[in-house]
C-alpha cells in the first residue's frame, strides 16, 4: 500500500537493500565464499530428499574443486550434519528457511540452496531455491528439474545454479545503488544483471524496487508488468507482491490491491505490523469482513494482545455488529486496563444503545462517570440515563456533582431544583434555590428560576385536570397554584411565574364570583356573599398586576385572561354595590 508501503514492507525491502556486503566481494583478496545445500523437502521418502541435496554437492564439487580454484567453497555432507546434531537436529535433517539461514551463518556460508523433491510418473522432480548472504526475503528461483533419480536431479540444478549466481556481482550492485539512494545507478546494475541470467528474480526484485514509490515512481503500469513477471518466476516474492498491492492502488484498482494485500499477510502471518497495516487498508476499501479475518487469525496467533483487540473491537464497530463490539471492548480493557479511556467508554455507550441496551448503557456510564470523576459528558450522560430510567435519587446525586464540575454548566441548577421537587423535597428545592442565587450571575438565576418551575407544575395539572370538581376542591386547586407561583417568583421572578400566577388568580376570581348568586340569594348571606366579591376584586387586581409580566410568557393566552378579568371586574363592582359591601 503506498501511503503505508513502509509498515507493510519492512522485512522484505529491508532484506532486499540492507543485505551485508556480498561474499563475492569479500572474495576479493579476502576468502572464499562458502555454499551450503541442506537435504530437500520430500514428505514420505525423506532419503531422496538427501541424494538430491548430495548430488547438488558432489557436482558442485566439480565446478569448484578445492583446490586448486578457489573461487567457491562447498560445505560437505559431514560438515552440515555436525552443525545440525551439535544444535540438536538429527543429521540429514529437512531445516526451515529460517533455520537454513542460522544454519548458514553459523557455517559461515554465502550461499545457501534449499528445495523441494517428489516423485511423479516422469521421475523426480525437484524445485530449488537459493539465498545470497543468508537474505531469506530475497530468493532466486531455479527451473523445475525433473530426472530420472535424485542424484542426477541434484546433479542438474547445480549446473542451473553455476548459470544462475553470474547475476549475483552485478544484482550486489543494483542493491548498493539502493542504499546509496540512486535508482538509475540500480536499474542500470539490474540490467546488466539481466544479461548474465534473463530467467533470474534477483534483478527483477532489485529492479521494481527501484522503480517503487521510494525511487523512480515509475508508472503502475510498468511495475505490474515487472512484479507479474517475477510471480510467474516466485508466487509467493514478497518483493513483488507488495510493489504490485502500490501499483494496483495507484491505478484505484481496489479489487487488485485487496487481492494482493491478501497474498501479502499470507506469506507472514507473525508479521504484526505488516497484518495492521493491512487491515486498516482492507477497512479504508471497503472489506471489513477480509479485515476481520485476519484479525480472528492475528488472535489465534497471539492470545491475549490488547492492540489485536481492539482492533476487532473497532472492526466490529465500524461493521455495526454491537454485541460483538461490546464483547470485545470488555475483552480489551481486561487484559489492559489503560485502553478503558474517555474513547472506549463512549463506543461502548454507542453499542449499548445501538443494540437496546439501556441498563447496559448505565452501567457504561456509570463506571465512566467512576474513573473520570470531572468529565461533564459523562456526568450529563448518565444523569440523563439515570432520568429516564426513573432512578431520579440517583440522578439528583449526580446532578449536583455536575454543578460541582462545572458551575455553568447548562441547566445544571435548573434539574438540580427540579429532581428535589420531584423526590418529593420541594422544600430542600427551595432552600437549594435560595443558597445557589447568592452572588449568582443572570444566567444561573434563570437557570434556577427554571428549574423551580417544577415546584408549580404538578399543582398546574392537577388544577387544569379537575375541571368537574367541586367548587371547594377547585379553589384549592388553583389556591395551590397562586401560592406555589407567588412563592416561585418571589425567589426568581420571572415571566412564566407571573403568567401561572395570573392564571390561578382568575381562576380564583370566576370561582369567588360564581359563588356569590347562591349566598346572597338563597342562603340570604350577605356577608359570605361580599367576602366573595373581595376575593374576587383581589384576584381580578392581582391577574392586572402581573399578567404584563406574564405576557412575555404566553402572549396570546394573557391577553385572552386579561379581557376575561376585564369583564369580570364590572360585574364584581356591580355587584358590591347592589348588596351594599363594604
Amino acid at each position: 500500500m503506498r501511503i503505508q508501503r513502509q509498515a507493510i514492507t519492512a522485512a522484505a525491502l529491508l532484506a532486499v537493500v540492507f543485505t551485508p556486503k556480498s561474499a563475492l566481494a569479500q572474495a576479493r583478496g579476502q576468502r572464499v565464499p562458502n555454499f551450503i545445500a541442506v537435504s530437500f523437502r520430500s514428505p514420505g521418502e525423506p532419503q531422496l530428499g538427501i541424494d538430491v541435496a548430495e548430488g547438488i554437492r558432489q557436482r558442485m564439487l566439480r565446478f569448484f574443486p578445492m583446490p586448486p580454484l578457489k573461487t567457491l567453497r562447498t560445505l560437505k555432507r559431514d560438515e552440515i550434519n555436525t552443525a545440525l546434531t551439535g544444535s540438536g537436529y538429527p543429521a540429514d535433517s529437512v531445516v526451515t528457511t529460517s533455520d537454513l539461514r542460522d544454519l548458514s551463518k553459523q557455517l559461515g556460508a554465502d550461499e545457501a540452496m534449499e528445495g523441494t523433491a517428489k516423485r511423479t510418473a516422469q521421475g523426480v522432480e525437484a524445485r530449488a531455491r537459493f539465498y545470497f548472504n543468508s537474505n531469506v526475503s530475497a530468493p532466486e528461483v531455479l527451473p523445475v528439474v525433473v530426472e530420472k533419480n535424485g542424484e542426477n536431479a541434484g546433479k542438474k540444478i547445480a549446473e542451473l545454479y553455476v548459470q544462475a549466481r553470474k547475476e549475483l556481482p552485478a544484482y550486489e550492485r543494483c542493491k548498493n545503488a539502493l542504499i546509496q539512494n540512486n535508482p538509475d545507478a540500480a536499474i542500470a546494475a539490474a540490467k546488466e544483471a539481466q544479461t548474465q541470467y534473463a530467467e533470474g528474480v534477483l534483478w527483477r526484485a532489485c529492479m521494481l524496487t527501484a522503480y517503487g514509490a521510494q525511487y523512480k515512481k515509475f508508472p503502475a503500469d510498468s511495475a505490474i508488468r515487472l512484479g507479474t513477471e517475477i510471480m510467474q518466476i516466485d508466487p509467493e516474492n514478497s518483493i513483488a507482491i507488495t510493489e504490485l498491492v502500490n501499483a494496483y492502488r495507484a491505478k484505484n484498482d481496489t479489487a487488485k490491491a485487496i487481492e494482493y494485500s491478501l497474498k501479502l499477510y499470507a506469506l507472514n502471518p507473525n508479521d504484526m505490523t505488516q497484518a495492521r497495516s493491512i487491515i486498516d487498508f482492507l477497512m479504508a476499501s471497503g472489506a471489513p469482513d477480509k479485515a476481520l479475518t485476519i484479525v480472528q487469525d492475528q488472535m489465534k496467533q497471539n492470545p491475549g494482545e490488547p492492540s489485536i483487540i481492539e482492533t476487532q473491537w473497532k472492526i466490529f464497530q465500524n461493521t455495526n455488529q454491537w454485541k460483538q463490539a461490546i464483547a470485545a471492548g470488555e475483552e480489551m480493557v481486561k487484559f489492559d486496563t489503560s485502553k478503558a479511556d474517555t474513547i472506549y467508554f463512549r463506543r461502548q455507550v454507542g453499542a449499548a444503545y445501538q443494540d437496546s441496551q439501556p441498563q447496559l448503557a448505565l452501567q457504561f456510564l456509570a463506571r465512566a462517570t467512576q474513573k473520570f470523576p470531572k468529565n461533564v459528558f459523562f456526568l450529563q450522560a448518565y444523569l440523563t440515563e439515570l432520568k429516564k430510567q426513573g432512578q431520579l435519587q440517583q440522578a439528583l446525586e449526580v446532578s449536583k456533582k455536575v454543578i460541582a464540575v462545572d458551575p455553568k454548566a447548562p441547566q445544571g441548577y435548573a434539574t438540580v431544583v427540579s429532581l428535589y421537587t420531584q423526590v418529593g423535597r420541594s422544600d430542600s428545592a427551595v432552600a437549594f434555590a435560595k443558597q445557589a442565587l447568592v452572588g449568582a450571575d443572570s444566567a444561573t438565576k434563570q437557570q434556577i428560576g427554571a428549574g423551580l418551575l417544577a415546584l408549580i407544575s404538578p399543582a398546574m395539572t392537577k388544577a387544569q385536570a379537575d375541571t368537574g370538581a367541586a367548587p371547594d376542591v377547585a379553589r384549592q386547586n388553583w389556591t395551590d397554584v397562586y401560592q406555589l407561583s407567588a412563592s416561585v417568583d418571589s425567589i426568581v421572578p420571572q415571566p412564566a411565574t407571573a403568567f401561572f400566577m395570573s392564571f390561578a388568580a382568575y381562576n380564583l376570581a370566576s370561582n369567588a364570583a360564581g359563588r356569590v348568586s347562591e349566598l346572597a340569594n338563597k342562603k340570604k348571606d350577605i356577608a359570605g356573599a361580599c367576602a366573595e366579591l373581595k376575593t374576587a376584586e383581589d384576584m381580578v387586581l392581582a391577574v392586572e398586576l402581573n399578567m404584563m409580566r406574564g405576557g412575555r410568557f404566553n402572549a396570546q393566552s394573557a391577553g385572552q385572561i386579561l379581557t376575561a378579568a376585564g369583564q369580570l371586574k364590572p360585574f364584581v363592582q356591580q355587584t358590591k354595590t347592589a348588596l351594599k359591601c363594604k
